[in-house]
């Protein structure tokens, strides 16, 4: 090339935004190098890019020349012969294969989003609904309180006392040697599932009401939606 060509060579190249892939915009780059390529000088010995009027690239005449001859073999069009090109052919390859895995990554992770938001969803929702509805504890009473109960009864000594206490009864027919007061036992059990019944069918009514405010908030929230 002739001297002080350079940038009159490098002023002429395309600074376009790039909007194909690497690979392709280097193959169409090595294609318009090839197209350019042809036999130069009068003597048809010279296989290079440019213009020129002499039988060399590096005379006063010659306009932006290079000089390719001993690259490709005299007389012949042959730019792969050329190592930057080689290099470029290489590249675009990589490039491709690494644009492969980048679309097969955003595949699988495509794939991956929706369960992974499901799941989220449902731990979420099974952490909330924990939190708010706590098992139910057990309303039956406990041995300690039963043999409390069994004590008092069993310390009255007159029958007024006695059926003063809802939980004792009075039995007369009992030999000296027994407790005429103590615990009715079947209208304890039966106090106990009273109770116990009432207290689950408020749980029934608070978890209902709680259940309708939770799912009020997951229809609302903008995550919700967006699942759905």
């Amino acid at each position: 090339m002739q001297a002080g060509k350079e940038k009159a060579l490098t002023d002429n190249c395309d600074t376009t935004k790039l909007t194909m892939g690497l690979d392709s915009k280097i193959a169409k780059a090595i294609a318009g190098v090839s197209g350019q390529l042809q036999v130069l000088g009068t003597g048809k010995e010279i296989v290079g890019i440019g213009l020129t009027s002499s039988t060399s690239c590096t005379a006063d005449s010659t306009d932006n020349c290079v000089d390719y001859t001993d690259k490709t073999g005299a007389g012949k069009k042959c730019i792969q012969a050329l190592e930057w090109v080689q290099k470029l052919t290489e590249a675009a390859a990589e490039y491709k294969n690494y644009a492969e895995e980048q679309r097969q990554r955003q595949v699988i992770a495509d794939k991956l989003s929706g369960p992974k938001m499901a799941a989220t969803r449902e731990f979420t929702r099974q952490e909330t609904q924990t939190a708010l509805f706590p098992p139910a504890q057990a309303t039956t009473k406990t041995i300690d309180t039963t043999q409390k109960q069994i004590d008092v009864c069993s310390a009255i000594t007159t029958p007024e006392q006695c059926r003063g206490k809802p939980e004792c009864e009075w039995n007369d027919k009992t030999t000296s040697e027994e407790k005429k007061c103590k615990l009715n036992e079947t209208k304890v059990e039966q106090q106990a599932a009273q109770a116990a019944k009432r207290d689950q069918t408020g749980k029934k009514c608070y978890d209902h009401t709680k259940k309708e405010e939770l799912n009020s908030r997951m229809q609302d929230s903008p995550q919700e939606k967006n699942l759905n």
